[in-house]
């Protein structure tokens, strides 16, 4: 799908996907374009995978990209690096403030051990990789970005899932440093991760301005 630019939008839209709770998509974004992530209702989260399209075995590593800023907050104006510490993305806007950078998945088994029997977004992921003909070996728990995840550490070190702060329209846009693979997974837990009801995010693939 493409459209006319608007004030709003970060440049000429190229593509538009709404993925629902609990499916996945993925996609390719050359250097210099911005993909933004939208949350269309609010307080909705998603595990997010990035990787140089040149070589899949170099991704998105949240663990070093808070190493390099020297805080777990991360958000607009900030580069995310791969595990080789070359810049993937720059956060260009942000207006939600809040994910989660320590990684890790749901995942089947996961979901099992906290008494959900249904397939975690790492599943997700494997399959969206799978259509590019990677291997989910490649699915390493440092790749992945919790967007809108509200995750917050306490002081004496325990932590719990809150409720996201996202209200509807609230997105972060990620402009693209080298020619990047994307897959994702709409998370579809129930619970508080997902402000109790799960709901669609939306994909735009921009050209910059």
């Amino acid at each position: 799908m493409a459209a006319n630019s608007s004030p709003t939008q970060p440049g000429r839209l190229i593509e538009r996907q709404v993925v629902p709770p609990g499916q996945g998509a993925s996609g390719k974004v050359a250097k210099g374009q911005i993909l933004r992530i939208t949350d269309v209702e609010g307080e909705q989260v998603a595990d997010f995978c990035s990787f140089s399209l040149d070589d899949p075995a170099e991704y998105c590593d949240v663990v070093y990209t808070t190493f390099a800023k020297r805080s777990w907050k991360v958000g607009e104006g900030d580069v995310i690096y791969t595990r080789e510490m070359r810049p993937l993305w720059t956060i260009t806007r942000d207006t939600a403030g809040v994910h989660y950078w320590g990684g890790g998945f749901c995942s089947r088994a996961l979901n099992r051990f906290v008494g959900v029997d249904q397939h975690g977004c790492r599943d997700t992921i494997t399959e969206q990789l799978a259509a590019h003909e990677l291997s989910a070996l490649y699915v390493s728990p440092s790749s992945c970005f919790n967007v809108f995840m509200n995750f917050p550490y306490g002081a004496d070190g325990r932590w719990e899932i809150l409720r996201p702060v996202t209200r509807p329209g609230d997105h972060i846009d990620l402009r693209a440093e080298m020619p990047v693979l994307w897959a994702v997974s709409v998370c579809h837990f129930p619970g508080a991760c997902n402000g109790d009801r799960p709901t669609p995010l939306q994909f735009e693939l921009f050209d910059a301005r």
